[in-house]
Protein backbone atom coordinates (compact mmCIF):
# COMPACT_ATOMS: atom_id res chain seq x y z
CA UNK A 1 0.00 0.00 0.00
CA UNK A 2 2.82 2.38 0.82
CA UNK A 3 4.48 2.06 -2.58
CA UNK A 4 1.13 2.52 -4.31
CA UNK A 5 0.45 5.77 -2.46
CA UNK A 6 4.01 7.01 -3.07
CA UNK A 7 3.72 6.41 -6.80
CA UNK A 8 0.24 7.92 -6.90
CA UNK A 9 1.45 11.06 -5.13
CA UNK A 10 4.39 11.30 -7.54
CA UNK A 11 2.23 11.26 -10.68
CA UNK A 12 -0.19 13.59 -8.94
CA UNK A 13 2.51 16.19 -8.40
CA UNK A 14 3.73 15.81 -11.97
CA UNK A 15 0.18 16.04 -13.38
CA UNK A 16 1.30 13.07 -15.46
CA UNK A 17 -2.12 11.52 -15.97
CA UNK A 18 -3.52 14.77 -17.32
CA UNK A 19 -1.09 14.57 -20.23
CA UNK A 20 -2.35 11.07 -21.08
CA UNK A 21 -5.99 12.05 -20.72
CA UNK A 22 -5.53 15.13 -22.90
CA UNK A 23 -3.66 13.26 -25.64
CA UNK A 24 -5.68 11.75 -28.54
CA UNK A 25 -2.90 9.22 -29.19
CA UNK A 26 -0.60 7.10 -26.98
CA UNK A 27 2.59 8.74 -25.71
CA UNK A 28 6.10 7.34 -25.25
CA UNK A 29 8.00 7.61 -22.00
CA UNK A 30 10.37 10.16 -23.55
CA UNK A 31 7.49 12.32 -24.76
CA UNK A 32 5.89 12.25 -21.33
CA UNK A 33 9.21 12.92 -19.60
CA UNK A 34 9.71 16.01 -21.72
CA UNK A 35 6.14 17.17 -21.05
CA UNK A 36 6.41 16.90 -17.25
CA UNK A 37 10.10 17.76 -16.87
CA UNK A 38 11.25 14.43 -15.43
CA UNK A 39 14.21 12.14 -16.09
CA UNK A 40 13.18 9.67 -18.86
CA UNK A 41 14.57 6.60 -17.10
CA UNK A 42 12.89 7.52 -13.81
CA UNK A 43 9.59 8.20 -15.55
CA UNK A 44 9.79 4.88 -17.41
CA UNK A 45 10.00 3.08 -14.06
CA UNK A 46 6.96 5.01 -12.81
CA UNK A 47 4.99 4.27 -15.99
CA UNK A 48 5.69 0.54 -15.73
CA UNK A 49 4.35 0.55 -12.19
CA UNK A 50 1.21 2.41 -13.29
CA UNK A 51 0.61 -0.13 -16.06
CA UNK A 52 1.17 -3.05 -13.67
CA UNK A 53 -1.34 -1.65 -11.18
CA UNK A 54 -3.95 -0.85 -13.84
CA UNK A 55 -3.83 2.92 -13.50
CA UNK A 56 -2.85 3.50 -17.14
CA UNK A 57 -2.89 1.43 -20.32
CA UNK A 58 -0.03 0.34 -22.62
CA UNK A 59 -1.11 0.36 -26.27
CA UNK A 60 2.24 -0.99 -27.49
CA UNK A 61 5.82 -1.22 -26.31
CA UNK A 62 6.60 2.10 -24.60
CA UNK A 63 3.32 3.62 -25.80
CA UNK A 64 1.06 4.67 -22.95
CA UNK A 65 -2.58 5.74 -22.99
CA UNK A 66 -5.38 6.78 -20.68
CA UNK A 67 -8.04 4.34 -19.49
CA UNK A 68 -11.27 4.99 -17.59
CA UNK A 69 -9.30 4.55 -14.36
CA UNK A 70 -6.77 7.15 -15.55
CA UNK A 71 -9.58 9.59 -16.28
CA UNK A 72 -11.15 9.02 -12.87
CA UNK A 73 -7.82 9.67 -11.15
CA UNK A 74 -7.70 13.15 -12.68
CA UNK A 75 -11.00 14.16 -11.06
CA UNK A 76 -10.05 16.94 -8.61
CA UNK A 77 -11.70 15.27 -5.62
CA UNK A 78 -9.81 12.01 -6.23
CA UNK A 79 -6.55 13.88 -6.70
CA UNK A 80 -7.23 15.57 -3.37
CA UNK A 81 -7.87 12.14 -1.84
CA UNK A 82 -4.45 10.97 -2.99
CA UNK A 83 -2.83 14.08 -1.54
CA UNK A 84 -4.60 13.62 1.80
CA UNK A 85 -4.01 9.87 1.97
CA UNK A 86 -0.31 10.16 1.23
CA UNK A 87 0.47 13.18 3.34
CA UNK A 88 -1.77 13.12 6.43
CA UNK A 89 -2.93 9.50 6.60
CA UNK A 90 0.32 8.02 5.32
CA UNK A 91 2.67 9.85 7.65
CA UNK A 92 0.41 9.29 10.66
CA UNK A 93 0.12 5.59 9.88
CA UNK A 94 3.87 5.22 9.54
CA UNK A 95 4.20 6.70 13.04
CA UNK A 96 1.67 4.24 14.47
CA UNK A 97 3.93 1.28 15.44
CA UNK A 98 6.33 3.42 17.47
CA UNK A 99 3.44 5.30 19.07
CA UNK A 100 1.70 2.08 20.15
CA UNK A 101 4.93 0.65 21.52
CA UNK A 102 5.76 3.68 23.62
CA UNK A 103 2.18 3.94 24.96
CA UNK A 104 2.01 0.28 25.94
CA UNK A 105 -0.46 -0.61 23.16
CA UNK A 106 -3.30 1.37 24.69
CA UNK A 107 -6.21 2.58 22.58
CA UNK A 108 -5.74 6.33 21.86
CA UNK A 109 -8.31 8.51 23.61
CA UNK A 110 -6.71 11.97 23.56
CA UNK A 111 -7.01 13.91 20.26
CA UNK A 112 -3.78 15.73 21.15
CA UNK A 113 -1.87 12.51 21.74
CA UNK A 114 -2.02 10.36 18.61
CA UNK A 115 0.52 9.19 16.01
CA UNK A 116 -0.38 12.33 14.03
CA UNK A 117 1.32 14.53 16.64
CA UNK A 118 4.49 12.42 16.47
CA UNK A 119 4.49 12.49 12.66
CA UNK A 120 4.13 16.26 12.44
CA UNK A 121 5.87 17.26 15.68
CA UNK A 122 2.90 19.29 16.84
CA UNK A 123 0.84 19.63 20.01
CA UNK A 124 -2.28 20.58 18.01
CA UNK A 125 -5.01 18.07 17.36
CA UNK A 126 -5.72 17.41 13.69
CA UNK A 127 -8.50 19.97 13.43
CA UNK A 128 -6.46 22.66 15.17
CA UNK A 129 -3.59 21.92 12.81
CA UNK A 130 -5.64 22.07 9.60
CA UNK A 131 -6.40 25.84 9.64
CA UNK A 132 -2.67 26.51 9.93
CA UNK A 133 -2.11 24.43 6.79
CA UNK A 134 -4.82 25.58 4.38
CA UNK A 135 -3.68 23.48 1.42
CA UNK A 136 -4.04 20.29 3.47
CA UNK A 137 -7.42 21.48 4.72
CA UNK A 138 -8.55 22.09 1.14
CA UNK A 139 -7.45 18.57 0.15
CA UNK A 140 -9.35 17.11 3.11
CA UNK A 141 -12.58 19.03 2.45
CA UNK A 142 -12.57 18.25 -1.25
CA UNK A 143 -11.93 14.58 -0.58
CA UNK A 144 -14.66 14.36 2.06
CA UNK A 145 -17.15 15.64 -0.52
CA UNK A 146 -15.81 13.81 -3.55
CA UNK A 147 -15.46 10.34 -2.06
CA UNK A 148 -19.24 9.96 -2.20
CA UNK A 149 -19.24 10.08 -6.00
CA UNK A 150 -20.20 6.76 -7.56
CA UNK A 151 -21.34 5.23 -4.27
CA UNK A 152 -24.83 4.31 -3.18
CA UNK A 153 -26.44 7.10 -1.18
CA UNK A 154 -27.80 6.03 2.20
CA UNK A 155 -30.96 8.02 1.46
CA UNK A 156 -31.73 5.58 -1.36
CA UNK A 157 -32.25 2.69 1.05
CA UNK A 158 -32.73 4.15 4.54
CA UNK A 159 -36.39 5.09 5.23
CA UNK A 160 -35.53 8.55 6.59
CA UNK A 161 -39.00 9.94 6.02
CA UNK A 162 -40.68 7.19 8.03
CA UNK A 163 -38.06 6.96 10.76
CA UNK A 164 -37.42 10.63 11.41
CA UNK A 165 -39.01 13.27 9.21
CA UNK A 166 -42.65 12.27 9.68
CA UNK A 167 -42.24 12.22 13.46
CA UNK A 168 -40.76 15.70 13.74
CA UNK A 169 -43.04 17.97 15.81
CA UNK A 170 -40.89 21.06 16.17
CA UNK A 171 -42.06 23.16 13.24
CA UNK A 172 -40.06 25.43 10.95
CA UNK A 173 -38.26 27.28 13.77
CA UNK A 174 -37.01 24.17 15.58
CA UNK A 175 -33.76 22.41 14.73
CA UNK A 176 -34.36 19.26 12.72
CA UNK A 177 -30.79 18.26 11.94
CA UNK A 178 -27.27 19.21 12.99
CA UNK A 179 -24.32 17.87 11.01
CA UNK A 180 -21.46 18.13 13.52
CA UNK A 181 -18.12 18.27 11.73
CA UNK A 182 -20.05 18.04 8.47
CA UNK A 183 -17.35 19.54 6.22
CA UNK A 184 -18.94 21.52 3.38
CA UNK A 185 -22.50 20.29 3.99
CA UNK A 186 -22.83 17.38 1.56
CA UNK A 187 -25.15 15.41 3.87
CA UNK A 188 -27.47 18.38 4.37
CA UNK A 189 -27.46 18.98 0.62
CA UNK A 190 -28.43 15.34 -0.03
CA UNK A 191 -31.32 15.44 2.46
CA UNK A 192 -32.62 18.82 1.28
CA UNK A 193 -32.43 17.71 -2.35
CA UNK A 194 -34.40 14.54 -1.73
CA UNK A 195 -36.85 16.12 0.75
CA UNK A 196 -37.06 19.83 -0.16
CA UNK A 197 -40.22 20.42 1.90
CA UNK A 198 -39.00 18.93 5.17
CA UNK A 199 -39.65 21.34 8.09
CA UNK A 200 -37.17 22.59 10.67
CA UNK A 201 -33.73 24.11 10.58
CA UNK A 202 -30.72 22.32 9.16
CA UNK A 203 -27.44 23.33 10.78
CA UNK A 204 -23.94 22.61 9.50
CA UNK A 205 -21.13 22.88 12.04
CA UNK A 206 -17.41 22.77 11.32
CA UNK A 207 -14.25 24.80 11.79
CA UNK A 208 -14.28 28.41 10.55
CA UNK A 209 -12.02 27.80 7.54
CA UNK A 210 -14.21 24.91 6.43
CA UNK A 211 -17.44 26.84 6.97
CA UNK A 212 -16.09 29.47 4.57
CA UNK A 213 -16.24 26.76 1.88
CA UNK A 214 -19.76 25.56 2.76
CA UNK A 215 -21.98 24.57 -0.13
CA UNK A 216 -24.77 27.03 -1.02
CA UNK A 217 -27.58 24.79 0.20
CA UNK A 218 -30.96 26.57 0.51
CA UNK A 219 -32.21 26.44 4.09
CA UNK A 220 -28.84 25.38 5.57
CA UNK A 221 -27.36 27.45 8.38
CA UNK A 222 -23.55 27.16 8.38
CA UNK A 223 -22.04 27.79 11.82
CA UNK A 224 -18.41 27.72 12.94
CA UNK A 225 -18.07 25.29 15.88
CA UNK A 226 -15.32 23.17 17.41
CA UNK A 227 -16.90 19.84 18.26
CA UNK A 228 -14.40 19.33 21.08
CA UNK A 229 -16.27 22.08 22.91
CA UNK A 230 -19.79 22.27 24.33
CA UNK A 231 -22.61 22.10 21.80
CA UNK A 232 -24.02 25.65 21.52
CA UNK A 233 -27.49 24.59 20.40
CA UNK A 234 -29.42 23.80 23.55
CA UNK A 235 -31.26 20.53 23.78
CA UNK A 236 -28.67 18.75 21.68
CA UNK A 237 -25.48 17.01 22.67
CA UNK A 238 -22.40 15.76 20.89
CA UNK A 239 -20.03 13.40 22.66
CA UNK A 240 -16.30 13.00 22.02
CA UNK A 241 -14.05 11.06 22.08
CA UNK A 242 -15.01 8.25 24.46
CA UNK A 243 -18.50 8.15 22.93
CA UNK A 244 -18.11 9.85 19.55
CA UNK A 245 -21.73 9.88 18.45
CA UNK A 246 -23.33 12.46 16.21
CA UNK A 247 -25.52 15.10 17.78
CA UNK A 248 -28.60 13.60 19.43
CA UNK A 249 -31.87 15.40 19.98
CA UNK A 250 -34.53 14.60 22.57
CA UNK A 251 -37.07 16.15 20.21
CA UNK A 252 -36.45 13.68 17.42
CA UNK A 253 -38.20 10.30 17.72
CA UNK A 254 -35.33 8.40 16.12
CA UNK A 255 -32.07 9.55 14.65
CA UNK A 256 -30.24 7.41 12.07
CA UNK A 257 -26.52 6.86 12.38
CA UNK A 258 -24.74 8.82 9.69
CA UNK A 259 -21.65 6.62 9.52
CA UNK A 260 -20.87 3.10 8.28
CA UNK A 261 -20.99 0.53 11.05
CA UNK A 262 -19.59 -2.96 11.36
CA UNK A 263 -21.32 -6.01 12.69
CA UNK A 264 -19.37 -7.78 15.40
CA UNK A 265 -18.99 -10.96 13.38
CA UNK A 266 -17.21 -10.77 10.00
CA UNK A 267 -16.80 -6.97 9.80
CA UNK A 268 -16.35 -5.50 6.35
CA UNK A 269 -12.85 -4.81 5.08
CA UNK A 270 -13.76 -1.22 4.17
CA UNK A 271 -15.01 -0.06 7.55
CA UNK A 272 -12.39 -2.04 9.47
CA UNK A 273 -9.62 -0.49 7.37
CA UNK A 274 -11.15 2.96 7.81
CA UNK A 275 -11.18 2.51 11.58
CA UNK A 276 -7.50 1.64 11.52
CA UNK A 277 -6.83 4.54 9.13
CA UNK A 278 -8.46 7.31 11.15
CA UNK A 279 -7.08 6.02 14.45
CA UNK A 280 -3.54 7.39 13.93
CA UNK A 281 -4.96 10.88 13.32
CA UNK A 282 -7.75 11.13 15.91
CA UNK A 283 -9.06 8.90 18.72
CA UNK A 284 -12.08 8.10 16.55
CA UNK A 285 -13.16 4.75 15.14
CA UNK A 286 -15.72 3.08 12.96
CA UNK A 287 -18.28 1.46 15.22
CA UNK A 288 -20.33 -1.67 15.56
CA UNK A 289 -24.07 -1.36 16.22
CA UNK A 290 -23.49 -2.30 19.88
CA UNK A 291 -21.30 0.80 20.23
CA UNK A 292 -24.40 2.95 19.92
CA UNK A 293 -26.44 1.11 22.54
CA UNK A 294 -26.93 2.96 25.86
Amino acid sequence: MGELLAHAESFNRLKLLHHLVDSPTPKSSKELAQAVGADPLLLLRLLRFLVATGMIGEADVDRYEATNITRNLTIPALEAGINHSYDIVGRSTMALPDFLQKTGYQNPSDPKHCPFQDAYHTEDNLFEWFPKHPEDLDFFNLWMTGQREGRANWLDFFPLKDKLLDGFKGGDNAVMFIDVGGARGHEVEAIKTKFPDVPGKFVLQDLPDTIKQALPVPGMQAVAHDFFTEQPIKGWSSRWPQDPSPALSPRAPRLPLFAPTDILQAPSATTSATSYTIGPMTPATRSSPNSWLP
